[in-house]
């Protein structure tokens, strides 16, 4: 009798671990995973040029936004993006473009970010010169 037991449970336990695998979405990597690791030698020479400028890029974080603090030289660069990556819900990433990024003077309103932890890629351009940037943060 108590093997008939011990086998139903582990029978249930089976079925009902199978069932929440095949329902679980797992999102950690992202869509163009091999086109990114092509580009990786670019993306080194694009931060050596960001660290030759000597300042960073950083970020604040308020109540109210994101803000974002560039170097001088960056602040006017020709065009750019803003990646915003979610690592365990991919349906929220999105990009900012440059020309709205500094409409909104390098700001990010925070519900549009919502909590939780992002990773953040900048990427701009001044003069057919690249430069980009990486940060990991966790919205409260």
């Amino acid at each position: 009798m108590g093997i008939t037991i011990s086998f139903a449970l582990f029978c249930s336990f089976m079925v009902g671990f199978t069932i929440y695998s095949v329902q679980h979405k797992n999102e950690l990597v992202d869509k163009d995973y091999y086109a990114k690791d092509l580009r990786y030698q670019e993306i080194i020479n694009y931060k050596a040029n960001l660290q030759a400028l000597g300042q960073p890029i950083s970020m604040q974080q308020q109540a109210e936004a994101l803000l974002l603090a560039l170097p001088e030289l960056l602040q006017q660069a020709d065009s750019g993006t803003v990646d915003f990556y979610r690592p365990n819900d991919q349906r929220r990433d999105f990009e900012i473009g440059w020309s709205e990024l500094q409409a909104n003077n390098f700001s990010i309103p925070s519900e549009q970010l919502g909590t939780g932890r992002w990773v953040v890629s900048i990427m701009a351009y001044k003069d057919g010169k690249g430069y980009f940037s990486e940060h990991k943060l966790n919205m409260e």
